[in-house]
Protein backbone atom coordinates (compact mmCIF):
# COMPACT_ATOMS: atom_id res chain seq x y z
CA UNK A 1 0.00 0.00 0.00
CA UNK A 2 2.75 2.59 0.78
CA UNK A 3 4.27 1.91 -2.65
CA UNK A 4 0.99 2.73 -4.37
CA UNK A 5 0.62 5.95 -2.38
CA UNK A 6 4.20 6.93 -3.20
CA UNK A 7 3.67 6.24 -6.90
CA UNK A 8 0.50 8.33 -7.01
CA UNK A 9 2.02 11.25 -5.09
CA UNK A 10 5.19 11.13 -7.17
CA UNK A 11 3.21 10.97 -10.40
CA UNK A 12 1.06 13.94 -9.44
CA UNK A 13 4.05 16.00 -8.30
CA UNK A 14 6.01 15.16 -11.44
CA UNK A 15 3.17 16.01 -13.77
CA UNK A 16 2.46 19.33 -12.05
CA UNK A 17 6.11 20.35 -11.90
CA UNK A 18 6.73 19.20 -15.45
CA UNK A 19 3.77 21.07 -16.86
CA UNK A 20 4.13 24.32 -14.95
CA UNK A 21 7.55 24.84 -13.45
CA UNK A 22 10.45 23.12 -15.20
CA UNK A 23 11.71 23.20 -18.77
CA UNK A 24 11.60 19.89 -20.68
CA UNK A 25 15.40 19.58 -20.54
CA UNK A 26 15.36 19.91 -16.74
CA UNK A 27 12.71 17.19 -16.49
CA UNK A 28 14.86 14.93 -18.69
CA UNK A 29 17.81 15.43 -16.35
CA UNK A 30 15.68 14.69 -13.29
CA UNK A 31 14.25 11.53 -14.86
CA UNK A 32 17.70 10.41 -15.93
CA UNK A 33 19.01 10.84 -12.39
CA UNK A 34 16.09 8.90 -10.94
CA UNK A 35 16.63 6.06 -13.42
CA UNK A 36 20.37 5.85 -12.69
CA UNK A 37 19.68 5.66 -8.95
CA UNK A 38 17.02 2.97 -9.52
CA UNK A 39 19.40 0.93 -11.70
CA UNK A 40 22.10 1.22 -9.01
CA UNK A 41 19.79 -0.08 -6.28
CA UNK A 42 18.43 -2.86 -8.50
CA UNK A 43 21.96 -3.95 -9.41
CA UNK A 44 22.94 -3.92 -5.75
CA UNK A 45 19.94 -6.08 -4.88
CA UNK A 46 20.70 -8.54 -7.67
CA UNK A 47 24.36 -8.76 -6.61
CA UNK A 48 23.35 -9.59 -3.04
CA UNK A 49 20.90 -12.23 -4.26
CA UNK A 50 23.52 -13.94 -6.45
CA UNK A 51 26.07 -14.21 -3.64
Amino acid sequence: MPLIIGAVVGGLAGSILGARRFEPRTMQKILGTVLVVAIFFLGKKIAITIM
